[in-house]
Formats: C-alpha cells, structure tokens, sequence
C-alpha cells in the first residue's frame, strides 16, 4: 500500500504549501479560492486512492492474474495523474497572473525575494518527479504483473529503483 500512498503525501505537501503561498502573495490572483483547493483536491485523491487500492486489493488476491485489478489500480493512478496536471495547471495560471500584475506593470516582483524564487523552482521539480513516477506506474502496470505480456518496466530494476525506491 506504501506504493499508492507515498506519492499522495508528498502531493499533499506540495499542494498545501501552494495554498499557502496564494494567501501569502495575494489570494485575489487565484481563480479558486485556498479553501476550495483543498476540497477539490483531496477529494480526488480519495477516488484516485480507493480506485488504486481497490485495484490492488483484487491484484493480490488473484496473485495478480486479475486483468479487472490491474485496470482499477491504472484508472486511479490516470486519475492522479489528471488532478494533478489539473493542480499544475492552476498554479501556473496563478503565476502568470501575479508576475502580470507585478512585474510586467510595476517593474517590481512584488513579495517574492530570491528565496522564495528558489524554493518555488525545487516545488516545481517536484511535480514533475511526481508525475514522472505516476505516468512510470501506469506504462508498470499496462501489461499486468506476470508472464510474456508484463510490461518491460515492471522487470527493469534499474527504472524501478530509481522511480520507487527514492
């Protein structure tokens, strides 16, 4: 189970520390307000998670010969995968909107120090680790566990370390 929720916390983090910077740099840039993003985005993760641990579930208890697990746990790793590029997409309009507003009218970055330009940059690197590791597990998943027809990644230690184990 530590495979469908390790990502799910790192998410949320990311997620939160978002919310808070809208109301830090100023929530009237948002197109939602900070509440409703913590409304809209756990409740994805609650289906994504259920759909995955559902799929999971029916995996294990088939030693993974379930094709109908296989296809739950995928549809909430794809699931995750769209409110999370959904999320991205949010807070990239929220930055061209503040950086409209300040820098292009005003000349000045308006409440964003050098700091905080830096700790946005490592937020942003890992989203996309995020989602790399997620598209990894639904391409890991996309030919079931076992047998021929598994798929290349499921057998590659290399990938699976990288993408798993760090």
């Amino acid at each position: 189970m530590y495979v469908y929720i390790s990502h799910v916390i790192g998410r949320k983090s990311l997620e939160l520390i978002y919310v808070h910077s809208v109301v830090y740099l100023g929530t009237q840039y948002s197109r939602l307000p900070p509440a409703a993003y913590y409304y809209i985005f756990i409740s994805c993760d609650v289906i994504s998670l259920t759909l995955q641990g559902t799929g999971g579930g029916m995996s294990s208890g088939s030693s993974g010969k379930s094709d109908v697990g296989v296809d739950i746990a995928i549809a909430g790793l794809s699931s995750q995968v769209f409110s999370l590029t959904v999320f991205t997409c949010f807070a990239v309009d929220y930055a061209v909107r503040y950086w409209r507003e300040h820098n292009a009218k005003t000349g000045k970055e308006g409440r964003i120090t050098k700091q905080f330009s830096i700790f946005v940059g490592f937020l942003a690197f890992a989203v996309i680790c995020i989602l790399i590791r997620c598209v990894y597990r639904i391409d890991e998943l996309s030919k079931g566990y076992s047998g021929s027809s598994a798929g290349q990644l499921l057998h590659n230690q290399g990938l699976f370390i990288a993408l798993e184990g760090v």
